[in-house]
């Protein structure tokens, strides 16, 4: 656990009700936002598959080995 962790829950024990309310409040939407995310960037895993017609990583070494020689 970092010492920031540990701060924020330190601090979490001397709020009030409705303090935490909303911390968890806030808590839940981030983590909503970031499953959302996640799902949307999900869709795109694979996508690309035979674009190239060839192996992705030789075609950006091959870039790099370009841009090297100017």
């Amino acid at each position: 656990m970092t010492a920031l962790v540990e701060q924020v829950l330190t601090n979490i024990k001397l709020l009030q009700k409705e303090e935490l309310e909303l911390i968890l409040d806030e808590i839940k939407e981030r983590l909503r936002r970031q499953r959302r995310m996640e799902e949307a960037l999900q869709a795109f895993v694979g996508a690309g598959k035979g674009f190239w017609g060839g192996d992705a990583q030789a075609y950006v070494n091959e870039l790099r080995s370009e841009e090297r020689s100017f």
